[in-house]
């Protein structure tokens, strides 16, 4: 009798742990990825979206970095509809866009790493944003010759809450070959 009471005992001890509601756990699975994204994709789920990274803050010796003058390997175009022209864009704190387009005069080939750079009138500070939202401009990659079919135009989304009010100038950087480059139109924008 103890022992059919014992096996009762067991079978309701695991039944009630069956019909316990789970909580989604926010620790990273093995691989470093969320719990909650590792449950999402095995139940064929999306994962949730990452986070937005704001711009990098550039270093004080970032911002002395020389680099090799390049006019021919990107334009900055506009900030959101507003074409770049003579005098500075005026925007207001928060998210803008800036497209234009970057193909290395060095290499001519698409995909070679790259960032946005805006750097403070008077380079008392200056931020980095990767290039990473490309798409197609067969206008740059077939008057440039570029040695592959890969994307050449680039729309980045910059927060600009955190900026401190001023000019920035706006600069694409890319480290090729051992030379860090920096296209640079004399365009900026002003934040207000």
């Amino acid at each position: 009798m103890s022992k059919r009471l014992s096996i009762l005992a067991a079978l309701a001890l695991l039944a009630s742990a069956c019909s316990k509601p789970e909580t989604p756990s926010t620790a990273p699975a093995a691989d470093g990825a969320p719990a909650a994204d590792a449950a999402a994709a095995a139940s064929g789920a999306p994962p949730a979206p990452a986070p937005a990274a704001g711009p990098r803050a550039l270093t004080s010796a970032e911002l002395s970095e020389p680099r090799t003058q390049t006019l021919g390997s990107c334009n900055v175009e506009s900030v959101g509809k507003q074409a770049f022209g003579a005098d500075p864009l005026v925007v207001t704190r928060g998210p803008i866009t800036l497209t234009g387009w970057f193909l290395s005069e060095a290499s001519h080939a698409t995909g070679v790493p790259a960032s946005l750079r805006l750097i403070a009138e008077d380079r008392s500070s200056g931020w980095d944003v990767p290039l990473a939202h490309w798409s197609p401009r067969p206008d740059v990659t077939e008057s440039m010759k570029a040695v592959d079919k890969g994307d050449a135009g680039f729309a980045e989304d910059v927060d600009t809450s955190h900026f401190a009010a001023g000019n920035y100038r706006v600069t694409v950087n890319f480290l090729q070959a051992g030379t860090l480059y920096g296209c640079d139109h004399n365009r900026v924008i002003s934040v207000q």
